[in-house]
């Protein structure tokens, strides 16, 4: 990802690993401006910059839990590891994926017990985000409205909720946002766009209606002695401003990952 961000083009020929985009087609290809010159972001070995950047978040969350303080050989490869992370991540331009690395943070430190000793404030707290994130994003988009990537999430939120409003039982069916987009939003830019909504909340529930949220109901209720729901905590901010948790293979990789570390530290931490 750093030598991509030096030399502006793919570093490898071919597509590899996590469906790397070449750098050379520049139609939709991530760019910003540092300093006076608009510059590709980079991708590394995945589909997009922000991919890139759960990944990073991701894997120094699992190495935070598992490397303690001292003057030996693992901690100083987690010094080198984490400091080309932090180089890319900073490159990369994800807000959702600082914030992550926040929340993460405030899950290590807390830990599952916090969890298991308030699960009804917790509860409340987790259903209280996600009925709030997209007015938060909304009072967002109108604050900064040259910011064309807040109001295009904005737009794309809209057309989730209007969605659910005329398909509330069981949604359009799985994957089929972008197909129905055109039907329910607001304004043509949603549709030149194209793309789900970023929010995994709305996605879900638009795509899936009641018969979906009866499903993860049972699901978090059935792991729910098995500390995955705190571990959710800290994939909030991603899950509140990107899509690519529940639409990309990467993602859903990602999740799988994360969640079964911690599960498996968590029960570690237990035994010790």
């Amino acid at each position: 990802a750093i030598t991509q961000f030096q030399v502006q083009h793919s570093v490898f020929p071919s597509y590899l690993f996590f469906g790397e985009t070449r750098l050379a087609n520049q139609i939709d290809i991530a760019k910003n401006k540092i300093g006076y010159e608009e510059k590709i972001l980079p991708y590394g070995t995945t589909a997009h910059p922000n991919i890139l950047a759960g990944f990073l978040v991701i894997g120094l969350l699992i190495l935070l839990q598992n490397v303690s303080i001292g003057r030996n050989r693992k901690f100083y490869m987690f010094f080198c590891v984490t400091v080309l992370s932090f180089i890319a991540l900073f490159l990369a331009q994800s807000i959702s994926a600082w914030l992550c690395l926040f929340f993460g943070v405030i899950y290590i430190k807390w830990q599952p017990e916090w969890w298991q000793r308030h699960q009804k404030i917790y509860a409340f707290c987790v259903i209280l985000f996600i009925l709030l994130s997209p007015f938060f994003l909304h009072y967002i988009a109108r604050t900064f409205p040259s910011n064309t990537s807040f109001l295009r999430r904005d737009d794309l939120n809209t057309s989730a909720i209007h969605i659910i409003q005329q398909n509330t039982v069981f949604g359009v069916g799985l994957q089929n946002f972008t197909t129905h987009i055109e039907e329910y939003s607001p304004t043509a830019e949603a549709v030149r766009f194209m793309q789900p909504v970023h929010n995994v909340f709305l996605l879900w529930v638009s795509e899936t209606g009641l018969i979906g949220i009866v499903l993860i109901t049972l699901v978090i209720l059935y792991f729910r002695k098995k500390n995955v729901g705190s571990v959710l905590f800290c994939l909030f901010p991603i899950m509140i401003f990107d899509h690519y948790l529940l639409t990309q293979e990467t993602g859903v990789l990602l999740v799988s990952f994360f969640i079964s570390s911690c599960v498996i530290l968590t029960k570690r931490n237990l035994l010790h």
